[in-house]
C-alpha cells in the first residue's frame, strides 16, 4: 500500500463504523425517517383533492324492506307495455313485439 492511501482507508472504516452505530441506535429506539416538507405537501394535496373521507352511515335496526310482488294493475301494465313498444321501436325491433303488448298499448 502506498502511504497516501492509508488515511483514506482509515477514514472510510471510521465513517462506516459511525454509520453502523447510528443505524443500531436508531433501530433500538424505533426512530423512523420523517418525510420532507415537499412530500408532506404532495400527500396532503392528493388526500384533499381526490380522496374523500369515508362517510359512516348509521345502521338502522329496522327490518329490511320487503319488495312487493303484487301483480300490476291494468293501467300500470298498459303504461309498461307502451314503454316497451316505444323502446323496441327506437331499437328497430318494433315488428317483433308480442301481440298482447300492442293491444294494451292501444287502450
Amino acid at each position: 500500500m502506498t502511504p497516501h492511501l492509508i488515511p483514506i482507508y482509515i477514514s472510510s472504516v471510521v465513517a462506516i463504523g459511525v454509520l453502523a452505530l447510528f443505524a443500531r441506535h436508531n433501530r433500538k429506539t424505533g426512530w423512523k425517517k420523517q418525510s420532507g416538507a415537499f412530500a408532506q405537501s404532495v400527500s396532503d394535496f392528493y388526500r384533499s383533492a381526490y380522496v374523500e373521507e369515508p362517510v359512516r352511515e348509521e345502521v338502522s335496526l329496522q327490518a329490511p324492506a320487503i319488495p312487493s310482488w303484487a301483480p300490476l294493475g291494468a293501467p300500470e301494465a298498459a303504461s309498461f307495455s307502451a314503454q316497451l313498444v316505444n323502446l323496441r321501436a327506437s331499437l328497430g325491433t318494433a315488428g317483433t313485439a308480442p301481440q298482447p303488448a300492442r293491444e294494451l298499448a292501444r287502450k
